[in-house]
């Protein structure tokens, strides 16, 4: 996942949105990227990374949540009636951990792959 954050070139599609977490020296400590699509089907979490030296000290979890508010109210504005969905490696366990700990389902592996869904049913 933080090889999609790394590829991102501006500007992003109007539909994406892409939060960036500050420590308090100033530096990205953790990034969230988060979309939803123009049909009203899903909210989606595209990736959650935090820098490898700021690990273990919550960077995430706040950027999950904050994104987790910032897609609440696009479904409201929208009028959107849907959950939000996320894929997850099923080796990366502190992703599992606080995907789980917000409230995410996991749902199992997407075509025997590599890859989790996991979704959150939430109301707005």
């Amino acid at each position: 996942m933080q090889a999609g954050i790394r590829s991102l070139k501006p500007p992003l599609p109007p539909s994406e949105g892409l939060l960036l977490g500050m420590d308090v020296d100033g530096e990205i400590a953790a990034v969230a990227r988060m979309s939803f699509d123009l049909d009203g089907q899903q909210l989606l979490i595209l990736a959650v990374a935090t820098q490898a030296d700021r690990r273990n000290r919550g960077y995430g979890r706040e950027a999950l949540r904050r994104s987790l508010a910032v897609l609440a109210a696009t479904k409201a504005e929208y009028e959107m009636d849907c959950a939000v969905w996320a894929r997850i490696h099923r080796e990366n366990r502190p992703s599992q951990r606080i995907f789980g700990a917000a409230g995410f389902e996991n749902l199992g592996a997407v075509d025997a792959g590599d890859l989790e869904v996991w979704v959150q049913m939430f109301s707005a």
